[in-house]
């Protein structure tokens, strides 16, 4: 089904007005009301587990978020309509926007809790929702690429993918991976990668020119949307892990990106 112009506007206009919120929140909310709309575990008032989410730190909270959510919201747009799935899209994004921040607060509740008892946890930040479009994006992502190729061939790229992106935040919190690490990965990475030849043997190997040049398209279009994926997860999974003497919450920002997986999964 072909896009108006008008619905894509119209669409556009839903994540802009998402981010108009998240500046209005920032910039003309008092103090007092941001303090009393985030999340505090002290006092656990429902409504924050989700307003909470809306609020920011400071200016650079703010705007890490703000790109982080313009960059994977808008790619993962791209994608639903080139698989001509703008209603996944619609789907997904209310149940991401509305539904996570519970999510993530609630996680990060229980986490916290459990590890730290009796810590004054308070939380502000729309990162878990950037997780949960980056979660999103992976299966977006994957999505494209069954369009044109087996399961088999999109299983193997997901093991891939998933593999580099978990290999990106080991690499971050450890520096140099332990030997059993690094064999792990270059068992899994060319297991996969065995695996995407065979695939595409059983399939045929393009043999004209132009089926070689929509192929290289293809993956060239993969590497770019795994490129956007994996400096999603690297902005999520920092390696310093406190900035003005808050700690960001690198349990929700797991927790999102898992559940956006799941909600993408189960929106479709």
């Amino acid at each position: 089904m072909a896009m108006s112009r008008q619905q894509v506007a119209g669409d556009l206009s839903l994540l802009t007005g998402v981010v108009t919120l998240l500046l209005g929140a920032h910039l003309l909310l008092p103090p007092a009301v941001q303090a009393t709309l985030s999340f505090d575990a002290r006092t656990f008032a429902p409504i924050t587990l989700l307003t909470g989410a809306y609020l920011h730190v400071n200016d650079a909270h703010l705007v890490g978020n703000v790109v982080g959510f313009c960059s994977a919201g808008l790619v993962s747009y791209i994608v639903c309509l080139q698989l001509d799935e703008r209603d996944w899209f619609h789907r997904t994004a209310v149940v991401c926007l509305l539904g996570l921040p519970v999510v993530v607060n609630l996680a990060s509740y229980a986490a916290f809790s459990l590890r730290y008892p009796g810590l004054p946890l308070t939380t502000r930040g729309f990162s878990g929702v950037v997780a949960g479009f980056a979660g999103f994006l992976l299966v977006a992502t994957l999505a494209l690429i069954r369009r044109r190729h087996t399961r088999g061939t999109t299983l193997y790229a997901g093991y891939l993918i998933v593999l580099t992106l978990l290999g990106a935040v080991l690499v971050t919190y450890t520096g140099v991976p332990s030997v059993a690490s690094t064999g792990l990965f270059v068992l899994g990475a060319g297991v996969s990668t065995l695996g995407l030849y065979g695939e595409a043997r059983r399939a045929g190997l393009p043999t004209d020119r132009t089926a070689r040049v929509r192929l290289a398209v293809e993956v060239g279009t993969v590497l770019l949307l795994v490129s956007v994926l994996l400096s999603l997860v690297l902005g999520l999974f920092p390696a310093t892990l406190t900035a003005g003497g808050w700690l960001t919450n690198v349990v929700g920002h797991g927790v999102g990106f898992l559940a956006g997986v799941v909600v993408a999964v189960v929106a479709r």
